[in-house]
């Protein structure tokens, strides 16, 4: 007779169809752990920290992330797209990126393909690989994103400033050093 795991164990020395190197490690609670619900968890549209980023002046907001909200395996923001605007081209070093358009139209580049997106489109973007958003429409663009594990969401911090504050230019040396830390490369 062969040797005995637990559900635990397979579960966490298994693949699904193979893609266990594309999917986020998930930590398995064990049947009695007990969870405490928190209603700090329950957010209202309007809550998050906001940040304006870039000259391009995009609105993102970080609704979920391991400094306020205590959560260490995954953040979760939103960012406005303006028309004619979009996200450059990037990859991550060290998370998985999942992207859903709440509400209008766009391209996402993913790999070396490009596909149009609408409200409900999700994409699961891999570590490492080349992804990017434009909105090509008259209507603004709203993205719902996501890190795992969390951590990213603090490369917004660092490249923009709270509504109201001024603009703060960044020197090419500073980009450099940002995106080192943050184990981003953007596509020339």
């Amino acid at each position: 007779m062969g040797k005995s795991i637990s559900r635990k164990g397979f579960l966490t020395s298994t693949t699904f169809l193979g893609m266990s190197s594309i999917l986020p490690q998930i930590p398995i609670m064990e049947q009695n752990t007990v969870v405490e619900a928190n209603p700090d968890l329950i957010l209202d549209p309007d809550d998050g920290e906001v940040y304006i980023i870039g000259k391009r002046q995009a609105r993102v907001t970080i609704k979920v992330d391991k400094r306020h909200k205590g959560i260490e395996t995954m953040s979760l923001l939103t960012e406005d797209i303006k028309p004619n605007d979009g996200i450059p081209v990037h990859k991550h070093s060290s998370e998985e990126e999942l992207i859903f358009i709440e509400k209008g139209t766009g391209i996402l580049t993913f790999g070396d393909e490009q596909y149009e997106v609408t409200s409900g489109s999700m994409a699961l973007v891999p570590r490492t690989v080349w992804h990017g958003l434009q909105n090509k429409s008259n209507e603004m663009l709203r993205m719902v994103f996501g890190y795992t594990p969390s951590g990213f969401e603090d490369y917004f911090r660092a490249i923009g400033v709270k509504p109201g504050e001024p603009w703060k230019e960044l020197t090419s040396e500073d980009w450099q050093q940002i995106n080192n830390k943050f184990g981003v490369v953007y596509r020339d």
